[in-house]
């Protein structure tokens, strides 16, 4: 019955027939009985199952003669797809994609033994991103986060080496990881798969900016943006991931510039465009009532023009994002909120202390410090879930 409810209710959604709380709430109604710790038994079993053959091949690799060699990588590739499509069509879904699963990893693994045995030699990484655009349909065509999971670490190689290696970056793969993935995590909705996405997305622009040698400051311009995309569509679950994880970013770089103490010049095209988004932000919240949320925007001011004094900015600018984190977490009865914005604000403590007071303060404060504030954090959030369970409220 869930499955049939998780296929249909992802349709409600996108015809915005339920929202994507009361999609959540109507699976809790359908729990499996099945735990997740059952679920990774088959995973585990298959790849090791899977790995012990692939392991037999290759010890034998050399006494096989090469049609040989290409007929057993068929094989097995051809066996453990069409075992998990068939798994799938039963309706054990966890085994079926496990296969499926296999049925990539082997198919990589015949590109490379392919390629050794003709002795072939490439200047790029064609073969993989071939391997990773395999990986990606078929996660369409089964609607797989456990395909999609392996196709994002192929992916993830694929650059790794084209700029360890060939020491280029390579377009194709970036394209097949932004907008093929991309565009799977926005119809599959699921929260780590949409994070882990961001963070790979991330990275690999990281990798442009530093290969073509550009500004570190541009890197916020996609942040802007994103950010911009959750206020189009601020009731959207994907656009609102996206929002909260732009917010972290700016955390982290906060952190980061708090060490480093980084200086940049002042370049007035990059502080318009930071204008431009802000002012059309703020439009747009305006509009939806949301004008409290403004504050954000904030905390994605370019503070490191106003260096050597934007690291200690910077540090009120950590303490900020938690206190908002915290006020945010309690306004909506989210516990999750809650412990994220204490643990960021121990952390922000813990760097201020670091890196103004520790000098000069006695070491023995910042614990004393730390502990006062868990057991006052403790002790509104003990006071807050009465009233939730008062209200029959709270997450």
């Amino acid at each position: 019955m869930k499955n049939v409810l998780t296929k249909e209710g992802l349709k409600w959604v996108d015809k915005q027939i339920i929202s994507k709380e009361q999609y959540d709430q109507i699976l809790d109604l359908y729990q499996e009985s099945e735990k997740r710790s059952f679920k990774i038994l088959p995973i585990l079993a298959s790849l090791l199952v899977g790995l012990g053959i692939l392991t037999f091949i290759a010890s034998n690799w050399s006494l096989i003669s090469n049609p040989m060699k290409m007929l057993i990588i068929i094989a097995i590739m051809l066996g453990f797809y069409g075992y998990g499509d068939r798994m799938i069509h039963k309706g054990s879904h966890v085994m079926g994609h496990c296969f499926m699963s296999l049925g990539v990893v082997t198919f990589g693994a015949g590109i490379i033994l392919t390629g050794q045995m003709f002795h072939l030699s490439t200047n790029d990484v064609t073969s993989f991103i071939v391997w990773g655009l395999a990986g990606s349909a078929l996660t369409y065509i089964y609607r797989s986060s456990l395909l999609f999971y392996l196709t994002l670490v192929i992916l993830n190689v694929t650059q790794g080496i084209s700029l360890i290696s060939y020491g280029q970056f390579s377009f194709v793969a970036y394209v097949l990881l932004t907008l093929g993935l991309g565009f799977f995590a926005y119809k599959y909705r699921n929260e780590i798969v949409v994070i882990l996405l961001s963070i790979s997305i991330f990275i690999q622009s990281l990798y442009v900016f530093i290969d073509f040698e550009i500004s570190w400051i541009w890197i916020f311009v996609p942040v802007y943006l994103l950010y911009i995309l959750s206020d189009i569509w601020p009731k959207d679950f994907f656009f609102f991931i996206y929002r909260k994880l732009s917010l972290v970013f700016v955390y982290l770089f906060a952190f980061f510039m708090v060490l480093f103490h980084d200086f940049e010049p002042f370049s007035i095209f990059h502080f318009m465009i930071f204008m431009i988004f802000a002012l059309i932000s703020l439009a747009l919240k305006r509009k939806q009532n949301r004008l409290i949320t403004g504050f954000e925007w904030l905390m994605m001011f370019p503070f490191y023009y106003l260096v050597p004094s934007g690291d200690i900015l910077y540090i009120f600018m950590m303490f900020f994002f938690s206190v908002y984190m915290l006020w945010n977490g309690f306004k909506y009865k989210n516990r999750l909120t809650v412990n994220l914005g204490s643990f960021s604000f121990l952390f922000s403590s813990l760097v201020a202390y670091l890196n103004l007071t520790w000098s000069f303060m006695p070491k023995s404060i910042l614990f004393i410090l730390g502990g006062g504030l868990l057991f006052g954090i403790y002790f509104i959030l003990q006071k807050q879930k009465k009233i939730w369970l008062a209200n029959n409220g709270g997450e």
